[in-house]
Formats: structure tokens, sequence, C-alpha cells
């Protein structure tokens, strides 16, 4: 084990791995020596000395935004150019530094290092594998890595931004790497690690010691599942990943870091089993990995993370990979059955994944489960570490930050006193402040479920599903539909808009503007009444409905300038809620939310309307229609941390209830365009597909539920974010919308063609036409030609002759600016125009040729 010793009369000299070389008598050596031989062979120790020896904890992950959402300030001041790259970076370190000393002060033996980003993580490792789509291509010359990276994330005025996706079921969205013949054929000239190695870097100088860093490594497997592959096989992009692998490994191995952590969620995925590629993808690069540690001399240890659910359809070959560890998530899925059938390997280590990295309530199964799964005689002679579940990134950072400065002292002086001012600070009883935990809390868990000893070994941790309980919700509510068929009251809606080919809208939010986020947050201070907020909010709307009428939109909308977020909006105007101050959490680049918490029934507070004063004020500002804008239940309770303690379908349904009573007072107040977003739909789809079905009917139920109280003259519009729709397109129809927006600029003509061959098309269809979280301004022809492509592709049904294709932005405008906003919906309206009158020329020279 290359223990080193010299004794010369009394006085040793010792070096042993992990610790400093020193000068130390015979005794002193001994005692250092016993520590490390207990590092060595804790599995015996334990058997000799009893279940009271701590077990290890690691992690894997960490948010990466900083307390104060550092990371978005300093990204968008350098893309507004008021800071340089250089002071960017110097933020960048910071906030990562701090991520470390959080990770490491709370006592973790190995912190997970190498998901800290600028932006996202897939991206980066998307460069450091040298994959440059062509149209970024001339700028890899003169940029640097970090301004290509960012142009590939946002695009510019030449070149559309990488298309983006969620994060498997998750409201994280993941960067979609492009890969073709051309950018893989360059791919080596233009690998670059140095990112990367540089965050290990900073981790080990932060650490003291290489041996309290595991690197974290996006795995080939998991990769190759989020690119998009144009003209190249799997196997040919393995064949350029594997060498920069190899190089990985030689980099952790030069700083001293012995334990890699291969993230590879794709595993857990229900089609993982059809794929065979996968499976050679995972077999090659792992032993690939194996191999170049072994030529090198290395005792590097090699654990494969999967988390977000259960790796039960593949284990078979999985168990077989050659690595020493797995890491399995037991807080989603039936891992424990792997474990219980006694199928998980003996010579491996087990990164149990107890503490919920998706969660801000305490764990209360974590003891149960660990005990359980520590009595279980197929663990006899396993290395159990202690883990989250998933990467942290998911939660925020610090409860701590929620309690007032003047509490700050009192709340360090114990955990008692700690929940007693979260009490104060949130309004909740104690006993359900005690109950939540941030990041920086789950982490005290963490090390203190690793040190707990229980006596309830044995018994099986409570770790049912709750799909039992969400059944029992949907029969409850019951097939709920609007009564008339969409067919017959489509017919009712829009007369004026009946036979426009192609008409205008937009998604919903305009820009928000610096004056009034202001105004918001003295409104939220006491600075201002509510009346005097009001009549700020009423002056930005009447403004808002000026500028579209004057760029010539079709249905407009108020411009949400009173919403902070659109899932926060409606959770302030509902009872059952809790609102933070800084629980933001990353959904992509620069863009947080702060997800609200579930902490009681969800009804309206005191049965008032929640969006109908804002609704007037705009519709009393013009003679087109103005859309009432609302979000789902689905995606209200997708982005907010929901309770633990009852079913999602059963808080969906509390939703329901609340947004159908809204339906009820916008028709009253003369709305006859409601939009009801459901982003979030397929986001929080199962990942196996035994769960997806009962998932899909109680989520189609809440929306209809929502809709129910339309009248047929009203037109009920939904919209969806980046997704693999082809999955729940059957789903969607299943809403019994009448029309169906999508984001859809960076997915091309793919997209469209899935959703008409599963039959979305024979509704109104709003496919977007221009990206918004690129300030790029595309020109009126670029706009035009993808119209045309969409009226080819049959868009809005059979024999509508367009009248049923909308013309829409990707998503809602909000953290656009307005010189920005004004020349990209100029030329969209032009475009619009320019088809339409192709149209009716068209149209009208049939005519003619069926004449003659």
């Amino acid at each position: 084990r290359g223990v080193f010793l010299s004794v010369k009369g009394v006085n040793a000299k010792v070096r042993v791995p992990h610790f400093h070389e020193t000068d130390c008598d015979l005794y002193t050596f001994l005692s250092i020596f016993l520590v490390y031989i207990t590092r060595l062979y804790k599995k015996a120790l334990r058997a000799t000395l009893g279940e009271n020896v701590e077990m290890e904890t690691a992690t894997c992950g960490y948010p990466r935004i900083g307390v104060n959402r550092e990371m978005k300030t300093a990204c968008e001041a350098f893309w507004a150019k008021k800071i340089p790259l250089k002071e960017l970076l110097s933020i960048s370190g910071q906030v990562h530094t701090t991520s470390l000393k959080d990770q490491l002060d709370a006592g973790v033996q190995y912190v997970g290092t190498g998901l800290h980003s600028l932006y996202d993580h897939v991206l980066d490792w998307t460069l450091r594998f040298g994959f440059i789509p062509d149209r970024f291509l001339p700028h890899a010359s003169h940029a640097s890595r970090d301004e290509l990276r960012f142009l590939m994330a946002r695009g510019s005025s030449g070149e559309t931004a990488l298309d983006m996706t969620k994060w498997y079921d998750t409201n994280y969205h993941n960067m979609t790497p492009e890969i073709n013949a051309s950018v893989l054929s360059r791919s080596a000239t233009y690998t670059d690690l140095s990112d990367y190695v540089n965050l290990l870097k900073n981790a080990v100088s932060v650490a003291g010691s290489p041996a309290r860093i595991a690197a974290d490594v996006l795995g080939p497997v998991s990769f190759l599942e989020r690119s998009s592959l144009d003209g190249v096989s799997f196997e040919e992009v393995l064949d350029s990943l594997l060498p920069v692998y190899k190089q990985t490994v030689e980099a952790i191995a030069a700083l001293g870091v012995k334990r890699v952590h291969l993230h590879e969620p794709a595993l857990v995925l229900a089609r993982i089993a059809e794929h065979k590629w996968m499976r050679r993808a995972a077999e090659r690069a792992l032993a690939d990995i194996k191999e170049t540690a072994s030529a090198m001399g290395l005792e590097m240890e090699i654990v494969l993370l999967t988390y977000y659910d259960d790796l039960t359809d593949s284990w078979d070959w999985i168990s077989q990979l050659p690595v020493d560890g797995f890491g399995l998530d037991m807080t989603r899925g039936s891992n424990v059955d792997l474990i219980v059938k006694g199928q998980f390997p003996k010579d491996k280590s087990l990164v149990l994944g107890l503490i919920d990295g998706r969660s801000v309530w305490v764990d209360q199964n974590a003891i149960e489960m660990l005990e359980f799964v520590k009595s279980q005689p197929s663990m006899d002679r396993c290395k159990i570490v202690v883990g989250p579940s998933c990467p942290l990134l998911h939660l925020p950072i610090d409860l701590a930050s929620e309690i007032t400065e003047e509490n700050r002292d009192a709340a360090s002086k114990g955990s008692e006193a700690f929940v007693s001012c979260l009490s104060k600070a949130t309004g909740l009883p104690e006993e359900t402040a005690a109950g939540l935990r941030f990041a920086r809390q789950k982490l005290k868990d963490l090390v203190q479920l690793a040190g707990a000893s229980s006596a309830k070994a044995g018994q099986h941790a409570k770790v049912a599903s709750l799909s039992k309980d969400e059944q029992k919700e949907v029969e409850a509510v019951g097939d709920v539909r609007r009564t008339t068929p969409y067919a017959e009251r489509r017919l009712l809606q829009l007369n004026t808009l009946q036979s426009v080919v192609l008409p205008t809208s937009t998604i919903g939010s305009f820009p928000q503007t610096a004056e009034m986020r202001k105004e918001r947050l003295k409104f939220r201070k006491g600075e201002l009444s509510v009346s005097e907020y009001e009549t700020k909010v009423d002056a930005s709307i009447r403004e808002c409905v000026e500028k579209q009428e004057a760029l010539g939109l079709d249905v407009l909308v108020h411009g949400e300038p009173e919403r902070s977020d659109m899932v926060e909006f409606f959770a302030e105007k509902m009872d059952g809620w809790l609102f933070t101050k800084k629980g933001w959490v990353q959904s992509y680049g620069s863009r947080y939310v702060r997800p609200p918490i579930v902490v009681g029934d969800i009804k309206r507070k005191g049965d008032a309307p929640m969006t109908v004063r804002e609704f007037k004020v705009a519709q009393a500002c013009t003679d087109k229609p103005v859309k009432g804008m609302l979000t789902g239940p689905t995606t209200i309770l997708a982005w907010s941390f929901p309770r633990a303690d009852i079913s999602r379908a059963a808080q969906a349904f509390q939703i329901g209830r609340a947004l159908r009573d809204e339906i009820a007072d916008l028709q009253k107040a003369g709305c006859s365009v409601v939009q009801v977003d459901e982003p979030a739909l397929r986001e929080t789809l199962p990942l196996k597909k035994n769960r997806q079905a009962a998932y899909l009917l109680w989520a189609t139920r809440a929306f209809r539920l929502s809709t129910v109280s339309a009248k047929p003259e009203t037109h009920i519009v939904t919209h969806f974010c980046y997704s693999d729709f082809g999955e729940i397109a059957d789903a969607i129809a299943d809403l019994d919308a009448d029309q169906v927006t999508i984001e859809n600029s960076r997915s091309g003509m793919a997209m469209l063609k899935e959703l008409r061959d599963c039959g979305a098309f024979a509704r109104d269809f709003a496919p977007g036409v221009y990206d918004v979280h690129s300030p790029a301004i595309p020109s009126v022809e670029t706009i035009a030609e993808r119209l045309r492509l969409y009226l080819q592709e049959g868009a809005g049904g059979e024999g509508q002759k367009g009248s049923r294709v909308w013309v829409v932005p990707d998503c809602g405008l909000k953290t656009r600016k307005w010189d920005e906003v004004e020349p990209q919906l100029r030329n969209m309206v032009k475009a619009a125009r320019l088809v339409r009158t192709e149209a009716a020329a068209a149209a009208t020279n049939g005519k003619k040729s069926a004449v003659a």
C-alpha cells in the first residue's frame, strides 16, 4: 500500500498515502497507521467493532449559481459587455470555491467536482470533446473557448444556437450536442480539457489533498443519448470519444485524484434495454478507462453513478461492467429490489443515494432504508458509501438565507434555535419548518446519516410508490371533459379570425423592464400601496397593448408586468404555499427560478380571481381579443417543491379546481381566449414506461378539470417548451385544447413531422417561428420560409388553408429587451403577411385553373 517507514533509534520517519510526510516517534506513527488501517479495512473493523463505525460519504454535484445568484449577474454583465471575461471567470472561481468549502466543511469525505459550469455541463463536455458545429467554426480561430461556449448556447445574428431539451424528468435544460461527419472529422483538433483540469486543480487546492476529491465525469452513454447525430453512427462517435476519456483519466491521475464518478443517468432509461449500442458503448468505454488506469499503474476507483430512477431493466449486464462500484438512486424506482434479491455484486462498492437531491423535505425514511440495506446478506462484505440520490443541482443552496440578518447569530446557536428563527422568517409552524432542507442542510443530513446507528435493522424502509393513492385520486375526479367536441366549438370561436391565414400572436410575457422590477420590489417591501402599484402595472399593460397594436398582431396579451414568475405568481394568489427569498434553482444558463414550496391544501385565497383585473385593463385598450394567461396544474406542481405527505395527483387536482374557477371568472369579464400553459407535462413523465400511463392519466385529467368550465365559444390554448413530444402526443390530444403551441425553432422539421404523424395537426397548431432565447433578429425571409414549410407539412389540419396555423415566437419574451423584441415581432408579422399573400395568390390561380 505504499507505506514507507525508516527507524532511527526511537524516532521514525513515516510517509503514508493521504498523510503529509512527517517526523514522529513510534507511538505517534502507530497512531497514524491505525487510522490508515481503519480507512483501508473498514469493512473488517465494522464486523469486529460493531456498527457504530461511521460510513464514508460522497457527493456528485452541487448548486453552481451562488447564494446571491452571482453567476447570473456575472454572465449577463459579460454578455452586455459590462465586465471582461477575466472578471467573469474570477467570479465563477469564487462560486466554485465556496461550493467546495460547503461540502468539505460539512465533513463529506469525497467531494464530487466537475459539474460547475458557466452555462451547462453537457455543453462543456461538447466543447471538451471538440464537437463544434460547422456554423460556429469561423469563430473557433479567434474567439476564446468561453466566448465560443456562449455563442453555441445563445446563438448570434448569423448562427442559430444549439437546441435545448429537458434533462431527463427534471426542470433543468441541457444543450443538445450536434455531431455530423465534418464535426467528427475535426474534433481531435479542437479537443480541450483545460477548463475541466482547472476545476480539479482548484478543488485539490481548496481541499488541501486530492484524497478528498472525486472527479465527476459525464459518461459516454449519457453524452451520446443527449446528442443529435446526423449521418454518423454512435459507434463512430464513440471511437472519437474514447481517446478523450483516456486523456481525462490521465489528467485526473496527474493531480493525484484517485476516485472517479462516471455519471450515467441515461442507464436508467426504459429504452436502454432496446438500444444495444448503449450497452456496447458502456462496455467499450469502461474497459478502455480501466485499461488506461491499469497501464499507468493507478489505483483508481471508478464508480458508475446512476440517478433519477432504477436500473432494473438492464441490471443483468450493467452489474457486469468493469467498474469498482455503482451509485444507485434509492429515492425513486425500485433499486432496493436489486439488493433484496441478492443481485448486487459483492466485490463492488455501493454509493447508496439516500438523501433526495430533488426534494426540499427531510428524508424521513433514510435511516430505515440504510439499516435495511445493511441487514441484507448480500451486503455483508460490501463497502457502502452514503450519498445523495443525484447531484444537488436541483435544490436551492441554503435555508439560512431565508433568515433575517438580525436573527442570523441566534440561528447559529444550534438546530433548535435555527428552526425557531426559520419558523419566524417563513411563518411556518416549527414542526413544519424543522422538516425543510436545502443543499447545505442536505449535506449535514448526509454526514449525520453516515454516522447514525439504528436499532431498526431488518425492517423494510417505507419507500413505496404513491401510484395507488394517485389512482384513487384519478378515479375520484373522473373523466371530466368539455361537453362540445372541438370540431363543433371551433366554428364558434374567434369569428373575426376564422378565415385569416396564419393569424399572429405571442406566447404571453413581454420584456420586464428594470423600472417595472424596481416597482414590484418596492411593492413587496411595502414602499408602495396597492393602488400605487396597480397604477404602475396598468401603465405598463397599456404600453404593451399599444406596441402590439402597432406591430399588427391579431391576438394580444397583457404582457404580464405584474408577474415575477409564471408559477410563483399563481402560488401567491393561492393558499397552501411557502415563498422563499433566495431559494433559486438553475433552469438553464442564467435562467434561474425560485420554486414555491407546497405546505398545505391549495385553493384560491378567499376564492378571489387571480388574473381578471389585469385582463380587464388590457381588453379595455383594444378591440382585438386579449388572452387570459394561466399556468397549468401539472406545470405549477412540477416547477414547485410538492408536499411529501400526499400524492402529486391530489395536489394537481387542487390546483385544477382553482384554475377552473379562474377561467369561469375570466369569461364573465369578457375573455374569449385563455392560454393554459403546460410546458412541464413532458418533463415530469416517468422515465419507466410502466409508470407513464398512470401519470398521464392524472395529468391530463388535471388539465381538463382546469378547463372544464370553458364555454364552447372560448378558445383554449396550451403551450409546451422544448421536449421530445412524440412520447406524449396522444396525451396532448387528450388535453382537448383548441390550440397547441410548441417551442420549435431550434428543432427544425423533425419534431413537426413526428407530431403530424401522431395526429397533433388536427387542431389549431402554433409551432414557434424564431428563437426567443437568442438576441438575434431573424429576417422576414427566414421566418417566411419556415412558415411555408409548416404549411407544406400540413400544420393546422387538412382543408383549413392555413387558418388554423398560428404564427408565434418560440416562448415568452420576458427575458428579452424591447429593442430586440420589436424588430423580431415586426419581421414575424411581415413574414406572416407575405405568406398570406402568397397563399391567396395560389388560391386564386387554383380557382382559375379549375374554371379553365
